[in-house]
Formats: structure tokens, sequence, C-alpha cells
């Protein structure tokens, strides 16, 4: 990542999207003044003059010009901001995973996710910044998750359809060999609130603070017990503390997903802010912090794959 090289398209960026504001606001200002005196000298003088009409359709048009430039202003500083996001988030990725490549299509199998049904299940999902890759012969996919519900909204005495996102935050999927032997389903109480998992069984860490705060349940016991070890638990509570985050953790066949909101922490690549190690710090601290929590998830999921090759081995 050059960051010299994206702090100087910032700069471009940013002269260009300021002038477009610059000129939008010009034109609204001169727009309202022209639209609103003509219209006063219209409706005082009794009657319309060719001139008063003219200058009204000057102002009504500077309006719309104003409209125009603020909305390419907008849209630039977006650009900038879905640009860059693209480009942090594969250099810190491929910095701590090694080699990652950019999901396109949107296409993920955090479908599977969504069909156990546990987080409210959104009337549409997507990802963003969505990368695939390989680490320790794992084969993970990672990025930005949205879940939104179906809403109607009124605009102008017409019923429309609208998504509202009510969870923006981050996953990791991890893919093993092998089948895990069991099911494990640990969830934040005041966001994952829906519970069909009757096959499930309640379970408790016997940490007060950590079973206080999520839910757990399994479909077998000996499987929560080797991944839910003490050094699991503090570092899932660093990551869900750090992001004043709602978590979700499932282990169900051969995949591993951690997910959790981010939307109080999310990454401020504003094109006012000049981009460099400082303005990245935050950031990268929180990936780290993720790739701390994927290491002990995936030495766990090693060992049981371990343990239960082992098993087919001796029977």
């Amino acid at each position: 990542m050059d960051l010299r090289k994206l702090e100087e398209e910032r700069l471009v960026a940013f002269q260009s999207s300021k002038k477009k504001n610059e000129i939008g606001y010009l034109f609204l200002i001169s727009g309202l003044i022209l639209t609103l005196l003509f219209s006063l000298i219209i409706a005082f003088s009794g009657g319309t003059r060719p001139v008063f009409t003219i200058f009204l359709v000057v102002g009504i048009l500077l309006l719309i010009l104003a409209v125009v430039f603020i909305f390419l202003s907008n849209s630039e500083n977006k650009k900038y901001r879905n640009k860059v996001s693209r480009i942090v988030a594969q250099a810190v990725l491929e910095n701590l995973y090694g080699k990652v490549e950019l999901n396109d299509e949107n296409s993920s199998s955090i479908d599977e996710l969504i069909a156990f049904d546990v987080a409210h299940k959104p009337d549409r999902h997507k990802t963003v910044n969505h990368y695939f890759g390989k680490y320790q012969n794992v084969k993970f996919e990672t990025g930005g998750l949205i879940l939104e519900k179906e809403t109607m909204a009124e605009v102008s005495k017409k019923t429309k359809k609208k998504y509202q996102a009510y969870f923006n935050g981050f996953f990791i999927h991890l893919m093993f060999k092998n089948l895990f032997k069991g099911t494990l389903l640990v969830k934040e109480a005041e966001f994952w609130t829906e519970n069909k998992d009757t096959n499930l069984e309640k379970y408790e860490t016997g940490d007060d603070d950590f079973d206080q705060r999520f839910k757990i349940y399994t479909s077998n016991r000996e499987l929560a017990d080797s991944i839910l070890t003490t050094r699991f638990i503090k570092h899932l509570s660093e990551i869900a503390d750090a992001n004043a985050s709602q978590t979700f953790l499932l282990v169900k066949g051969n995949n591993l997903y951690l997910v959790f909101d981010e939307r109080n922490k999310k990454i401020k690549l504003d094109i006012k802010t000049s981009l460099n190690a400082q303005t990245l710090e935050k950031t990268i601290a929180d990936y780290r912090k993720i790739k701390v929590l994927s290491d002990d998830l995936l030495e766990k999921g090693e060992s049981i794959d371990k343990k239960q090759l082992d098993r087919k081995k001796n029977s």
C-alpha cells in the first residue's frame, strides 16, 4: 500500500470535490435570492412582466444546478471512500493473512449463516470489501456485512418499499477440511435474541461476566469445552468491548463464523483527512485483534480436526 500515492490521489479528489461543492452552494444562494426576490416582486406587482419571469426562471435553473453540483461533490466523496477503504482493507489483510482475492460477484457462503436464522433473519443482506484467501491451509472469507429489514414509507402520498440497515459489521468465515462434531452457538444477548435452536442445549462457561453477556447453546458439550477456553473468552470479550459490538459465533459442519457489529467503530476515511500511518492506526489495530482471535480459532479447529482424524484411524 503506497500511502504517498493514496494521499496525492486524496488531495486531487478533495480539491475537485471542494470546487464542485463551492459552485453548488454559490448557485444555491444565488438561486434562492433570485427565486424569492422575483416571486415577491411578481406577487406584489399585481401582474407578471417578461423580465421578471426570466429572472425567476434563471433562479429556478440555478437551484437545479446547485443540486447537481452538490450531488457530484458527494458522489466524488463516496467514490473516494469506497476506493480507499477497499485498498486499505486488502493491504492490511494481506499483511496479516497473505494473498487475498476480492470477490467482485458479491456471492458468499454467508448465506448459510443467514439461513441458520439467529440474526433476526434479514429481508436483504450484502457484503462489502469481501475477500477470499487461504491461511494456514484453511480457506477463509472476510469482509463487511450489512443486514437490512424491509420497511414501508410514505413518499408523496405513495407507499414505497425501503430497506433499513439494522446491522453493519464485519465477518470472518473459516472453512475447515473436516466436519465439527456438533454445533456451537455463542450470541450476545442484547442483539441475537432470535432463538429457534430447539435441538441445542444451554451451556455456561463458568465465567459469570461472559455467561451474563452471551447466550451459549451447543449440541456437544465436548466441542464447547474445547473452543470456549479462558484464553478464547478473553480474546472474544476484548473484541466485543473494543467495538462496542454485538457479537456472534457459530460452529456448524466444517464452518466457523465470527460476526460482530461495528457500526460505532467503522473505518472513517474522510476525504478531508490526511491519509497516513497515524490516521490508519486504529483500523490496523482492529484487524490485529481479529487476527489474534482467528489464530486462536484456527488452532482449536486444527486440534479438533486432528482428534477426529485420530479417532477415524483408530476405529
